[in-house]
């Protein structure tokens, strides 16, 4: 039996179900195709983790960027083939190019408003976005980014 109220419970689920169409719009907006790599900027996180989950289930190969060794488990765990940890990296974009087949994923989701997290989509299969961060780094962000090619 559930030891919370019903309208706590009922919200908690309706702030999931919310937060989980947000990452799913934006994966959906990406235009990413199946077999294709998307890049997820906070990845470990209460949108990313759901974002690893959809795009897994699209049948899109998935870079979890984030930092920790609990959240680099979970995100592993969900599905994704590859982690990059933008604390540990020297060179975000680099390492991002190199973790996807040395080319770069070919669409993004940003599910954090850190600044060198969301620094990810500057580079997405060889096009350059210079100054695509979220507008601010006290903001939590969403969205996808898609590759020119």
């Amino acid at each position: 039996m559930c030891s919370k109220p019903y309208d706590a419970v009922a919200r908690i689920f309706v702030e999931e179900s919310i937060q989980g169409l947000t990452v799913y719009k934006a994966l959906k907006l990406s235009n990413a195709k199946v077999g294709q790599w998307i890049a997820i900027s906070g990845a470990g996180g209460g949108l990313g983790h759901l974002a690893i989950q959809y795009a897994t289930a699209m049948g899109l190969r998935v870079l979890a960027i984030d930092t920790g060794d609990q959240k680099k488990a979970l995100c592993l765990k969900l599905g994704a083939e590859k982690w990059v940890d933008f604390k540990d990296s020297s060179n975000l974009v680099e390492d991002v190019q190199a973790a996807c087949d040395g080319k770069g994923p070919h669409a993004a989701v940003v599910a954090a408003g850190h600044v060198r997290v969301s620094s990810t989509v500057d580079v997405i299969r060889g096009i350059n976005l210079p100054n695509s961060h979220c507008p601010s780094t006290k903001l939590s962000c969403t969205f996808a980014v898609q590759g020119l090619l």
